[in-house]
C-alpha cells in the first residue's frame, strides 16, 4: 500500500476535514444518530459525498490540484482536471481510485508510463495546505449565507415606510396643513401627528419622501426650496 507523504491528504481525509467546516454545528442525519446511539461509529456519508463534490469543483475551477502517488520508486504526479474527469470511477465518492482504468482507455498509456501496470496501489491525494485554503473559502461562504438569512429581516419595511410617509405628506398638503414655504421640520411634526408610527419619523426621512413625491408627480406643491445657503 502506498504511503501518502507528509503534507498530503487522501481524498477521504480531505473530504472529512472539509465536512467539519461545511457541516459543523448541524445535526447528524437521523440514521447516523441512531447507529451511534447503539455504539456503532458511523460517518455521515452524505456530508462526505458533498465534501468530495466540493473538492472536484475546486479542481475544475483551478483552486486545487489532484496528485497521483505510486509506482516503484514512488512518484508524485500532478494531474490535469481533464484527465481526472476522464478516468472511470476516480471522481466517484465510492470509487476514488484508478482500478477501473482499462488498456483501451486513452489515459491508460500515460498512467502506465508513470506507475507501471498495477494501478491498485496508486493513491489519489491533495496538498494539505490547499485543502485548508479551500476550507477557509467554504467557511466564508457559509458565514455569508448565514448573514444573508438574518440581514434581510432587519431591513424589511423600509420601502413600505417610505410609501407610508409619502401618503401622509399628500394628506398634509391636500388638507392645507403644510405648504412648501413652511419648513421640513413643520412637515415632520405634522407627519408624526397624522401617521401611525412605531417610532417617530425623522426630518431626513420626510425630506426624502417629499423629494420622491415631486420626482414622481412633478407637482410643485411638493417642491420645497430647501435651506438657503449662509452668507
Amino acid at each position: 500500500m502506498t504511503i501518502v507523504p507528509v503534507g498530503y491528504l487522501t481524498l477521504l481525509q480531505a473530504a472529512d476535514a472539509l465536512a467539519v467546516v461545511m457541516f459543523g454545528g448541524e445535526p447528524d442525519l437521523p440514521v447516523v444518530g441512531k447507529l451511534r446511539a447503539h455504539g456503532i461509529d458511523m460517518s455521515d456519508g452524505d456530508a462526505r459525498s458533498r465534501a468530495i463534490a466540493e473538492i472536484w469543483s475546486a479542481v475544475d475551477e483551478g483552486h486545487l490540484r489532484a496528485t497521483a502517488i505510486g509506482g516503484t520508486p514512488r512518484r508524485l504526479v500532478k494531474l490535469d482536471a481533464e484527465l481526472t474527469e476522464s478516468i472511470p470511477g476516480l471522481r466517484s465518492a465510492r470509487g476514488r481510485g484508478f482500478s477501473l482504468l482499462r488498456p483501451a482507455h486513452p489515459a491508460f498509456r500515460q498512467l502506465f508510463d508513470w506507475f507501471g501496470r498495477d494501478f491498485a496501489d496508486v493513491v489519489l491525494a491533495f496538498r494539505e495546505v490547499e485543502i485548508r485554503k479551500l476550507g477557509h473559502r467554504l467557511a466564508r461562504s457559509r458565514r455569508a449565507k448565514l448573514r444573508r438569512k438574518v440581514l434581510p429581516r432587519k431591513r424589511v419595511g423600509r420601502p413600505a415606510l417610505q410609501a407610508r410617509v409619502e401618503a401622509v405628506i399628500v394628506k398634509c398638503v391636500e388638507s392645507g396643513k403644510w405648504s412648501p414655504p413652511q419648513t421640513i421640520k413643520a412637515l415632520t411634526r405634522e407627519a408624526n401627528r397624522l401617521g401611525s408610527w412605531t417610532t417617530p419619523v425623522s426630518e431626513d426621512t420626510v425630506a426624502r419622501a417629499l423629494k420622491a413625491l415631486f420626482g414622481k408627480t412633478g407637482d410643485r406643491r411638493f417642491l420645497h426650496p430647501g435651506r438657503k445657503p449662509r452668507e
